[in-house]
């Protein structure tokens, strides 16, 4: 399920790229999200895993193997000067987020962030006047809001009008990923409810 969530993101990012030919993906982490990220740009046409970061260069160098991505690096600053990369996906801890999307931003390239985008309002501040001066693009890899039951909430919510009260419980087993989860309950009320305010 996971991984047709992320396929059906990554379609939809590559339709805003009308008239680029290739949109070539640096992926920083190899951890389980990172692998399914790279599983599912092979179902997107027009859209490749090029390179791999990981600061050690065995680790990348196995991931790369394994998923038949042509360059393994450890040096950070190499693969945000990779001409052949024009993209980086960010899969790494929610720590490591702003540090790594700021130079990615400052390097040119378009950036796809794992949920939760950053840690706060001054990082996303930040992010967002860094992307506006660089003319670049920067996305928030929220799958859960491409899923059935949040379409079906959106279609049939003028049905249940007025909302009164909404309570949103998220559960789902994960490493130190509090944020993560609860950015889907903010993301949900955001979407779907919050333009039925009175």
């Amino acid at each position: 399920q996971i991984m047709s969530e992320i396929t059906d993101y990554v379609l939809k990012l590559r339709k805003r790229y009308e008239g680029e030919h290739m949109i070539n993906v640096g992926l920083l982490g190899t951890g389980n999200i990172s692998e399914l990220f790279v599983q599912a740009t092979k179902s997107v046409d027009g859209m490749e895993a090029t390179a791999v970061f990981n600061r050690d260069q065995h680790k990348a160098n196995v991931f790369a193997d394994q998923h038949r991505i042509k360059k393994a690096y450890n040096d950070i600053n190499a693969m945000m000067n990779d001409a052949d990369v024009n993209c980086i996906y960010i899969g790494l801890p929610n720590s490591m987020h702003f540090d790594y999307a700021l130079k990615a931003i400052k390097a040119g390239k378009t950036v796809i962030i794992e949920k939760p985008f950053v840690s706060n309002l001054s990082e996303f501040d930040q992010i967002q006047k860094a992307a506006e001066e660089s003319g670049v693009m920067v996305f928030e890899m929220t799958r859960t809001m491409e899923l059935p039951n949040y379409k079906a909430i959106k279609d049939h919510l003028e049905l249940i009008l007025p909302i009164r009260l909404v309570t949103i419980n998220f559960s789902q087993y994960s490493r130190g990923c509090c944020p993560g989860i609860g950015c889907n309950c903010k993301n949900m009320l955001q979407l779907q409810f919050i333009r039925h305010e009175p």
